[in-house]
C-alpha cells in the first residue's frame, strides 16, 4: 500500500512541473538540494524516519480506499496541470511536518491542506466518494480553477454529483430551447405558437404534449369534433356477438387528430383507452371493434381493436372522453333507436353532428351489405336515411285513381334466365289498405305484391318476400325461367279517396341462371386412378349465388367412382361422389345409368346396394368440400370434371356434363344497355340518366358494372347536371378484371363524391368510360347514380 502512495504523489506533483528531489527547503537555490517547492518527499530513500514513522500503520489502512478512488482522479488531472501554478503559491505556508502527519486522509495533492483538516474529513470519506468526484463530468474548461478558490470549497459538503453544473449553471432555460424546466409545461424546441406548445411554453388548447426533451405535441379533439356515426351492436351472422361488434367515429372537421389517450366508456363502468397512435384526418371514418380478425368478426376491417368493452344489444351508451372533455356521447335505447339484429345503426347523413346524434330519430337501419352479409357501411360515409335513385324517382300516387303511377326500369343482362326475383319498395302512405302494388316482367307477367291489405297501417317499406308478404294473385316464382332483360314496371294505385301518398323508390333484383354444357362421350377406364377429365370454358361472367352440376353417365358399380369438379382459376375443388358405401362397407354395387344432378343440399346419394340402378335425379354432393364454396366467385373461367374408377372389374362412360349457375347480377337500380368500350380510345363512350323533380344533393353513390380484361386501362368519370366532373377510377388495378360494384361502398373513388354536395340533382347525369391502352376490350353493362336529397 505504501508503494502505491509514493507512486501517486510523484505523479501528482510531476503534473505541476516540479522536479523530483529527496528534500525541499522552499527555495530554488541550486546548492540547497531541493527544487524549491517546500515539499518533502515521503518516498526518498535516505530519510531515516520513513520506515519507522509511528502513524504509518493507520495511514496505510485509510489510504486503501482512497488509493482505489484516486485512480480515476489521476487520469483527469491532465487539464488541471495548467492551473496548478497558482496553487503552488498557496502551498508555501503549509508546514511539511504536520502535512506528513495528515497525509492519510488528505492524499489529494491539489487540495488546500489548511481548510481540509484530516480530522473532520474522515467521517465524510464515505459520502465524499471520489467516484462521483470524477473529473470527467466536471468539464475543466468552464470550471476554471482560478475563480473557484479551492480554499472555500469544502470537499465535504461539495458533493460532486449535484455540483455537476454544466447544463444548469446558466440559470433557467429559455422557452424554445427544447429543455422542459419549471415553470414550463412543455418545450418543443421553438417559440412558435399554434403547434401545441405556445411561445411561453404552455400547452395550447386542443393539444396534448409530452414532457420529453424536446416536447412532442399532438392535436386532440374538443367537444363536438368527433361524431359517433354507426353502431353494430348485435351482429346476426354466425359469429360470436362480441367478436362482430363495432362502432364508427367520424371527423367532420378540417383538422387531423391523434386519438391516442382517448377514453371510451359507458355508464356501467366499462371502458378502454386508446393506447397507440391513431390518427384521423379531415372527413375520415375509423372503425373500432372487439376483434380485428376478419375471419371471426364478419369480415369487417377494424382500425383499432379494443378489449374490456361490449355493446349492449338493448340499451347502452358510448361516450368519447379526451382528458376531462366529453367529445361525443350516444345513449341508444331499443324504443327510440333502430333495433334490428344484423343491421348497424346508421346516423342520417343530414344529422351528421355530435348534437343531432343524441336523438333516435336521427338514426335508421343501414341498408348496404358488407363483409359476410350483415348491413352497414363501416369506414365509409353513411347514406341518407331516405334514398332515391335515377331508376326509381319520387312520384305522387294519385288519390282514388285505378291507373295510379307506373315507373319503368330497363335491365340489360344479356342471355339471363331468371332463377329468382325479389323487390325493394319504399312507399309512404297513411292508409295502405287503399293501395294495390303490381310488378310486371318484360315477358308481360304481372304479380300483385300488395292487394289493399294492412288497413290503417302507414307506409309499405321493405322487401318482397324477405320482410313483406306477396298477396297475389301470382307469386315471384312466376318469373322463374323467363328472360330477365327488358323493361320491368311497378304500378302503384290508390283505390279509395281521402288519403294520398308517394312512391319514394323501388328496385327489382333478379338472379339469373346461366348454363354451360359439353358432350365429351369419354370412356371411364377400369381401375385407373388418373381417370378421365374434361373442361368447359365459361366466358359469360356473373357472380355465383349457387350452382348445380349435371351429369349423364353409366357405370356398373357406383362404389368404384370418385367424381370431382374444379374451378381452375380459383383452384377450388369439390367432390361430388366419393365411392358411395366404401370403405369400410363393400360398396354400393348399383349401376349408374342416366342423368344425375349434384347440389349443395338435398337427398343424400345411396350408400348401399338397392334395386340394381341408382335412380336418376338430383342428389346432394358428398364432399369433401361443398358446391356452396363457389358462392361469390365469378362464373368466368375454366371448369373441369374428373371421373375416376378406383376398383377393378367395372367400366362406364361420361356422356355429357354441364353447370347451371344462379347469379345475383340483375337489379332494377342498375338500368342500362351493354355498350362496347373502344380499345385505346381516350374519348371513350358515355351514357346518361335523367333526373326530374326537386333534389338538392346531400350525397350520392354510383353503381357500375363494367366488364373488361384489364381494369388498369380504364378511366371512369361521372359528370353532374351542373357540369362538375368527378373521377371515379383512374387506371388502377392493373391486370384485374372488371369493375363491378359501388363507389364509395365497394371501390374508393379517385376523387371524392362530396364535391357534388349542394348541387341540384335535376337534369342529365353522364358516365364516361374510356380505355387508354391497347389490346384489352370490355363493355359498360349497366350503371346507376343513387341520390341522397334534401
Amino acid at each position: 500500500m505504501r508503494s502505491s502512495l509514493r507512486y501517486l504523489l510523484v505523479v501528482l506533483w510531476v503534473g505541476g512541473s516540479l522536479a523530483a528531489c529527496g528534500d525541499d527547503d522552499g527555495t530554488t537555490t541550486p546548492t540547497d538540494g531541493g527544487p524549491g517547492d517546500g515539499m518533502v518527499r515521503v518516498d526518498t530513500g535516505p530519510r531515516p524516519d520513513t520506515g519507522p514513522r509511528p502513524d504509518s500503520g493507520p495511514m496505510d489502512e485509510d489510504m486503501g480506499p482512497m488509493d482505489e478512488d484516486m485512480g480515476p482522479m489521476v487520469t483527469d488531472m491532465g487539464p488541471m496541470d495548467t492551473d496548478m501554478g497558482p496553487m503552488d503559491t498557496d502551498m508555501g505556508p503549509t508546514d511539511a511536518g504536520p502535512m506528513v502527519t495528515d497525509m492519510g486522509p488528505t492524499d489529494a495533492g491539489p487540495t488546500d491542506a489548511g481548510p481540509m483538516d484530516a480530522g473532520p474529513m474522515d467521517p465524510d470519506t464515505g459520502p465524499v466518494d471520489m467516484g462521483p468526484m470524477d473529473m470527467g463530468p466536471i468539464d475543466m474548461g468552464p470550471m476554471d480553477m482560478g475563480p473557484i478558490d479551492m480554499g472555500p470549497i469544502d470537499m465535504g459538503p461539495m458533493d460532486m454529483g449535484p455540483m455537476d453544473t454544466g447544463p444548469t449553471d446558466a440559470g433557467p432555460a429559455p422557452c424554445g430551447n427544447g429543455m422542459v424546466v419549471a415553470p414550463e409545461a412543455c418545450d418543443d424546441g421553438n417559440p412558435t405558437p399554434g403547434d401545441g406548445c405556445s411561445a411561453t411554453c404552455t400547452v395550447e388548447s386542443g393539444f396534448a404534449c409530452t414532457g420529453t426533451m424536446p416536447s412532442v405535441c399532438r392535436r386532440v379533439p374538443l367537444a363536438g369534433q368527433l361524431v359517433i356515426t354507426e353502431i353494430m351492436k348485435n351482429p346476426a351472422l354466425p359469429v360470436d356477438d362480441a367478436n362482430g361488434e363495432w362502432f364508427e367515429i367520424h371527423n367532420p372537421t378540417m383538422l387531423t387528430f391523434d386519438l391516442r389517450g382517448l377514453v371510451v366508456r359507458d355508464d356501467g363502468g366499462a371502458m378502454f383507452t386508446i393506447a397507440t397512435a391513431l390518427p384521423i384526418g379531415p372527413g375520415e371514418y375509423l372503425v373500432l371493434g372487439n376483434n380485428s380478425d376478419t375471419a371471426l368478426n364478419g369480415d369487417v376491417v377494424i382500425d383499432y381493436e379494443y378489449s374490456g368493452f361490449q355493446l349492449g344489444n338493448g340499451n347502452d351508451q358510448i361516450e368519447l372522453v379526451s382528458g376531462t372533455t366529453i367529445v361525443d356521447r350516444v345513449a341508444y335505447t331499443t324504443g327510440a333507436f333502430p333495433n334490428t339484429a344484423g343491421v348497424a345503426l346508421n346516423l342520417d347523413l343530414v344529422d351528421n353532428d355530435a348534437t343531432s346524434n343524441d336523438a333516435g330519430t336521427s338514426w335508421c337501419d343501414a341498408t348496404h351489405p358488407f363483409g359476410d352479409g350483415d348491413l352497414g357501411t363501416p369506414g365509409l360515409q353513411n347514406p341518407s336515411c331516405v334514398v332515391r335513385s335515377t331508376s326509381s324517382l319520387r312520384g305522387n300516387i294519385p288519390d282514388n285513381d285505378a291507373t295510379g303511377i307506373t315507373d319503368t326500369v330497363m335491365l340489360a343482362l344479356g342471355a339471363c334466365t331468371i332463377s329468382s326475383v325479389n323487390v325493394d319498395v319504399d312507399i309512404t302512405h297513411p292508409f295502405i289498405g287503399d293501395l294495390i302494388v303490381e310488378l310486371t316482367s318484360p315477358a308481360g307477367t304481372t304479380v300483385r305484391l300488395h292487394d289493399r291489405t294492412g288497413g290503417t297501417t302507414n307506409d309499405i317499406t321493405g322487401n318482397f318476400p324477405a320482410t313483406l308478404t306477396v298477396d297475389g294473385p301470382g307469386t315471384l316464382a312466376s318469373y322463374v325461367g323467363q328472360a330477365a332483360s327488358g323493361s320491368w314496371r311497378l304500378t302503384v294505385s290508390d283505390r279509395d279517396p281521402s288519403d294520398v301518398g308517394v312512391l319514394e323508390s323501388w328496385r327489382v333484383n333478379v338472379a339469373c341462371q346461366k348454363s354451360a354444357t359439353a358432350s365429351p362421350a369419354l370412356a371411364i377406364p377400369d381401375n385407373v386412378p388418373a381417370g378421365v377429365s374434361h373442361t368447359i370454358a365459361v366466358t359469360d361472367a356473373c357472380t355465383i349465388e349457387s350452382l348445380l352440376l349435371d351429369t349423364n353417365l353409366t357405370h356398373t358399380f357406383a362404389g368404384d367412382l370418385e367424381i370431382e369438379v374444379t374451378h381452375v382459376e380459383t383452384a377450388t375443388t369439390v367432390r361430388l361422389l366419393d365411392r358411395p358405401g366404401a370403405p369400410p362397407s363393400p360398396g354400393n354395387g348399383d349401376d349408374l345409368g342416366g342423368a344425375y344432378t349434384f347440389a349443395a343440399t338435398g337427398t343424400a346419394f345411396p350408400q348401399t346396394a338397392g334395386a340394381g340402378t341408382v335412380p336418376p335425379g338430383s342428389y346432394q354432393q358428398e364432399g369433401p368440400g361443398s358446391l356452396a364454396d363457389f358462392a361469390g366467385d365469378s362464373t368466368a373461367g375454366t371448369w373441369r370434371i374428373d371421373v375416376r374408377d378406383l376398383g377393378a372389374g367395372d367400366t362406364g362412360m361420361l356422356s355429357t356434363w354441364g353447370i347451371r349457375f344462379n347469379c345475383a347480377d340483375g337489379s332494377g337500380s342498375r338500368p342500362g344497355l351493354p355498350i362496347a368500350i373502344p380499345d385505346n380510345t381516350p374519348a371513350g363512350i358515355s351514357d346518361t340518366r335523367t333526373v326530374a323533380g326537386a333534389c338538392s344533393l346531400l350525397g350520392l353513390s354510383v353503381d357500375v358494372a363494367i366488364t373488361h380484361t384489364f381494369r388498369g386501362d380504364l378511366i371512369v368519370d361521372l359528370r353532374s347536371p351542373a357540369g362538375t366532373t368527378v373521377r371515379l377510377h383512374n387506371r388502377t388495378g392493373g391486370p384485374a378484371d372488371d369493375l363491378i360494384g359501388n363507389y364509395p361502398y365497394t371501390f374508393v373513388p379517385h376523387e371524392t363524391l362530396n364535391r357534388l354536395a349542394g348541387e341540384s340533382a335535376v337534369g342529365t347525369w353522364t358516365l364516361i368510360v374510356s380505355d387508354n391502352s391497347a389490346s384489352d376490350l370490355g363493355t359498360l353493362d349497366s350503371w346507376q347514380v343513387n341520390l341522397y336529397c334534401m
